[in-house]
């Protein structure tokens, strides 16, 4: 049944790169060592206002710029960034100590004072109403000790306060006060290995920043939105670009043939389906939502063919998913079981929650974000949930548009593909930031849940913390509270030239990258 939806890929791909042929075409010119050209899925929805989004796209756009006192390398540790050292002076309270040789790009020193600028916009009333402001609504305070250390003092203990920062760019807090934070996401003043020239809504210009403590080895990063699949790829065959973001598997080989290379890393997520337990569209009548009842969103996840998925479309480069978090992370519980692929048992469930004949619902999710996700999201719902009585309409949704509807809670679908994030942590407890009852406008909210999610989040014995994780994701298995789908695979075409390429969780090292000899 899958081969069914590669219905006219070839003619499809073609038109695709045709009407991004004028886009590409400057991006064509003579190669040279002194700029990288990066084709992205998608934009970042807030420019240079890093608190507006969160991960993938926005991180691989906001990274080269951008600076976090502390970022989480590809084993899950937390290493030095633009702070030195941490310590835990009280169960509420952490002291972070600065590095002494960073600056922005206006001249500003990095201090306590311009840490705690910073860290004034992210909890203001404005901040904390972002997706990266609700990532901090445990941090009470920031305040300065001295000169080069700042105070962290939390709401509860946060044994993973040092990471959770890694969520956090550093803004230049005196520019922001001075003109807005919708003018300086045009032109922001930041400390990373590369500053802005220009900024766009399809495309992005960053040259080294020289005085950064992590100045880059390529002079110039060029970020051009390539929505379309075909698109990017032809345009890493053809050498337009150097760096592709995501590629499918079944393009692997093409890539080979045309000389260039492939980077296959797990990614820190899973693939995931959310079904709104909150009726956000007022579709479904005085009834509710039929995703309130446990029922059906187990009969959801026992039509989901997993392993056709896995085998048929991504050729196994990976693993069906059970549970929100991937086998590297802290807390991932190996005992929990796949879900058992029965339609004839899941139609039953519908049955018996009272939905004989299935329903209507509207499906959306955010093309470009996973190898294949158009595929898979379309053999989903349009073979294996219909087979159950379910009548779904697809929608794919630009990041942006998808953005808007998760802040404000006026959703125009009854659920959504939201992949199950882990970092920067790599920690089982990171997809309940955006899937809990905590979460404002909340998507997910199993009550029943709620103590032991908030009981985990100020354990401080690792030993109890992980067995209470571990709890919580057979909990989430039993009660369906997603579909997780498969477990993140996250592939990267680059031109040979392209060398040093490192990912830290999907944090790339942009600053280590050069380019050396011909494509």
């Amino acid at each position: 049944m899958i081969g069914q939806i590669h219905w006219g890929r070839g003619a499809m791909a073609a038109l695709l790169v045709l009407s991004a042929g004028a886009a590409m075409a400057d991006e064509a010119a003579a190669q040279d060592n002194n700029t990288l050209r990066i084709g992205m899925y998608a934009k970042a929805p807030g420019r240079g206002n890093p608190y507006i989004g969160g991960g993938a796209p926005t991180n691989y756009w906001l990274d080269p710029v951008f600076d976090q006192l502390v970022r989480v390398n590809d084993k899950g540790q937390s290493n030095p960034w633009l702070a030195e050292s941490w310590k835990l002076v009280e169960p509420t309270l952490w002291h972070l100590t600065l590095r002494k040789d960073a600056e922005f790009t206006s001249g500003v020193k990095v201090n306590a004072d311009s840490i705690v600028a910073s860290f004034a916009w992210a909890l203001s009333d404005v901040g904390r109403a972002t997706q990266g402001g609700n990532e901090l609504r445990n941090v009470d305070t920031v305040t300065k000790v001295d000169e080069y250390t700042v105070a962290f003092r939390t709401k509860v203990p946060l044994p993973l306060l040092p990471g959770t920062t890694a969520r956090a760019y550093i803004i230049d807090g005196k520019a922001v006060a001075e003109m807005g934070m919708a003018n300086y996401a045009n032109n922001p003043s930041t400390t990373g290995a590369y500053k802005v020239v220009k900024w766009t809504d399809t495309d992005a210009e960053f040259v080294r920043f020289d005085k950064s403590w992590r100045a880059g080895k390529i002079a110039t990063l060029r970020f051009i939105e390539t929505p379309e699949p075909a698109s990017r790829l032809q345009a890493i065959v053809s050498k337009q670009i150097d760096l592709a973001i995501t590629v499918a598997p079944d393009n692997v080989d093409e890539i080979k043939r045309a000389g260039q290379t492939t980077h296959i890393f797990n990614s820190p997520n899973v693939m995931n389906y959310v079904m709104f337990t909150t009726d956000h569209r007022k579709s479904f009548g005085a009834k509710g939502t039929p995703f309130a009842d446990k029922r059906v969103r187990q009969a959801f996840n026992m039509a989901i063919d997993r392993k056709g998925i896995v085998e048929g479309l991504l050729q196994n480069v990976t693993k069906p998913a059970n549970q929100p978090a991937n086998p590297q992370t802290f807390g991932f519980n190996p005992d929990v079981k796949d879900y058992e692929f029965n339609p004839a048992k899941a139609k039953a469930l519908l049955t018996e929650a009272g939905y004989p004949n299935g329903f209507e619902m509207i499906a959306g999710f955010i093309p470009g974000a996973i190898p294949r996700d158009i595929e898979i999201y379309t053999y989903m719902f349009a073979d294996n949930l219909s087979k159950i009585g379910v009548k779904s309409e697809i929608r794919q949704l630009p990041f942006a548009d998808w953005l808007r509807q998760y802040n404000s809670g006026n959703w125009v679908t009854d659920g959504s593909g939201f992949s199950a994030f882990v970092d920067p942590q790599m920690d089982a407890a990171r997809p309940f930031v955006n899937f809990s009852c905590n979460t404002p406008n909340a998507i997910v909210c199993i009550k029943e849940h709620m103590p032991l999610i908030d009981a985990q989040n100020s354990e401080m014995d690792p030993v109890k913390r992980e067995a209470m994780l571990k709890q919580i994701m057979q909990m989430w298995h039993d009660d369906a509270a997603t579909m997780p789908i498969l477990y993140g695979i996250d592939i990267f075409a680059a031109t040979p030239r392209l060398k040093n390429f490192q990912n830290w969780n999907r944090v790339l090292l942009w600053e280590r990258m050069t380019l050396e000899g011909n494509g």
